[in-house]
This record gives structure tokens, C-alpha cells and sequence, in this order.
């Protein structure tokens, strides 16, 4: 709650913490409970002050969506990873929809094959072999392209 200072003869306006305010009227609380009131001002005043100096907010650090900014990452490297994953992404995007669904729960949820045959509701032997199509087609396009990129380089 932040109290917002005015002539002791005037309301005190209240704003809490949701945004919502209260307007006060004490004209005769008297002057213990005004100091009382204004000693509770400069003590939140000097805690804000010193929390902000001593904690430092996330919002102030460059952020990039999931990973924060590292000052000695090499940008090449980052480029090489991002056009890797773009590849990855388009070589996934060509499976087939069950192909992809069990890829990416094996993959990127590090799901085994029994949890995965679970959540699809088949036996863990179809999700294998789903699985190892998937790994094959993949395959496949990706020594397309490593051909294709040989052949450009050459």
C-alpha cells in the first residue's frame, strides 16, 4: 500500500498493489497518528529504495526470448545453430502428421516409448516402428541435401 502525501488537513489517497485507490479523510486523527502515518511513508520509501539498489530486475537484462544474452557468444555460431534448426524444422515439417507427433514427443519431450505409446493409446511396437520411419525419412533428406550442398561447393 503507497500513501500519497498531502496537507494534513487534506484526504490521504491510498493506491494498493491491484491498482485499486482509497481516499481518506483525517482531518482529526491528530498528530501522533500523522507521524505514525507519515513515519510508515519514509520507512516503505527507504525499503523500495534499498530493495531496487540491492536487486537487480530481470527486465533490465537484455533478454531473446527463452536464454538470456551471452556478451561472449560467438554470432556465427549462433547463426550456423539457427540455419541447423531451420533445417531440422523443414525436414520435420515433411513427415507425416502421427510421424512428426512421435518424433517430437521422443525428442523434444524426452519421452521413451512406452510413455509415447500411452499417450497415444498404441502398442509401444507401432510406436517404434513409426518412430524408425521417421528416422529414415529423415535421413533420406537430409543426404539429399548434404548432395546437393557438396555439389554446390564443388
Amino acid at each position: 500500500m503507497k500513501l500519497k502525501k498531502t496537507n494534513p488537513k487534506e484526504p490521504y489517497t491510498y493506491y494498493f498493489a491491484d491498482g485499486t485507490k482509497s481516499t481518506v479523510n483525517i482531518e482529526n486523527i491528530g498528530e501522533k497518528w500523522l507521524a505514525i502515518i507519515n513515519e510508515m511513508n519514509d520507512e516503505e520509501r527507504r525499503a523500495n529504495y534499498n530493495y531496487k539498489r540491492h536487486n537487480y530486475p530481470l527486465s533490465a537484462v537484455d533478454f531473446e526470448g527463452d536464454t538470456f544474452v551471452d556478451e561472449n557468444a560467438d554470432p556465427f555460431a549462433s547463426c550456423v545453430y539457427n540455419m541447423e534448426q531451420e533445417r531440422i524444422d523443414a525436414a520435420v515439417a515433411t513427415l507425416s502428421k502421427r510421424q512428426q507427433e512421435v518424433f517430437e514427443l521422443r525428442y523434444y519431450d524426452k519421452k521413451t516409448v512406452e510413455e509415447i505409446a500411452a499417450e497415444l493409446g498404441i502398442s509401444h511396437q507401432a510406436v517404434s516402428a513409426i518412430f524408425e520411419r521417421a528416422e529414415k525419412n529423415l535421413q533420406r533428406i537430409f543426404s539429399d541435401q548434404n548432395d546437393r550442398f557438396q555439389a554446390y561447393i564443388v
